[in-house]
């Protein structure tokens, strides 16, 4: 849940996410905390504390991170499946940051 959150909420759609920059959900969507508590309710659990929230968010970017990272040097080695890779792998960094910074 938080990782889909990640994708709607706090980073723009772009070859080169840009973390931390709060976006609006589409149109017709539920904000992030009306997703979460509907989650939560479905599955009948209470939504998680702030705190734990944040945690669940940053464990996202630091997954993020990762791939990122992955998609970085394989693009340094040539291995690269995309053309952009290089401007997407540089991502790793900003995710990570904003990881910490939750």
């Amino acid at each position: 849940l938080a990782y889909l959150c990640l994708t709607l909420y706090h980073a723009p759609p772009a070859a080169a996410p840009t973390p931390g920059k709060r976006v609006n959900p589409p149109a017709g969507a539920p904000d992030e905390t009306q997703l979460v508590q509907h989650y939560c309710s479905r599955r009948g659990v209470p939504p998680p504390s702030p705190n734990v929230w944040a945690c669940y968010l940053a464990l996202g970017c630091y997954r993020m991170a990762a791939i990122l990272a992955g998609v970085h040097a394989r693009a340094l080695r040539g291995n690269a499946s995309a053309s952009n890779a290089t401007k997407v792998g540089a991502a790793a960094k900003g995710f990570a940051a904003y990881g910490l910074s939750l």
